[in-house]
């Protein structure tokens, strides 16, 4: 009976302990342009897993109604203060392979201010051109991939316990 005791014991703690991460989807337009963030739910879960990966040739209509492509793509973690990050270039709007950058990072105290996760990302226009004007508003010549947007968000992913 004292063993049937202490195996239920060692059940009950483990359970109280276990850690179910799920995988949050901070940004996305394809299945290889993203950014996604990965955190356990358990008191004692002190390890955050970021990745940001980028695909050259995924399109998406951009706010201005163009094609656009990702330059690239930008995951930063304030933990406490400390800021760490992981970036993923694209090699041009014809770029075919999918790459990928991870980041782990540790949260030491696990009792202390918010962390945050951040993520930005470059696009440019994907097909067509951008008219150049010179200082009298007479278009002077073409450019291309000249039209760069940079843009992001935030997520609280701990409250802090």
């Amino acid at each position: 009976m004292k063993k049937f005791c202490w195996v239920l014991v060692a059940i009950a703690v483990l359970l109280v302990d276990a850690s179910f991460a799920a995988v949050t989807v901070l940004w996305q337009i394809s299945d290889t342009t993203y950014a996604t963030s990965e955190h356990g739910d358990s008191y004692w879960a002190d390890t955050y897993y970021g990745e940001v990966s980028v695909r050259g040739a995924d399109r998406f209509i951009g706010s201005d109604g163009r094609n656009r492509y990702v330059r690239w793509v930008k995951i930063t973690y304030d933990v406490q203060g400390k800021m760490s990050s992981a970036i993923s270039y694209s090699r041009g709007k014809f770029d075919e392979v999918q790459r990928k950058e991870q980041i782990t990072v540790k949260d030491v105290w696990n009792n202390g201010p918010v962390t945050k996760v951040y993520y930005d990302f470059s696009s440019a226009v994907a097909d067509g051109h951008i008219a150049g004007y010179s200082n009298d508003g007479s278009e002077t010549s073409l450019y291309y991939d000249e039209d760069e947007i940079i843009s992001g968000g935030m997520m609280i992913i701990n409250r802090g316990r």
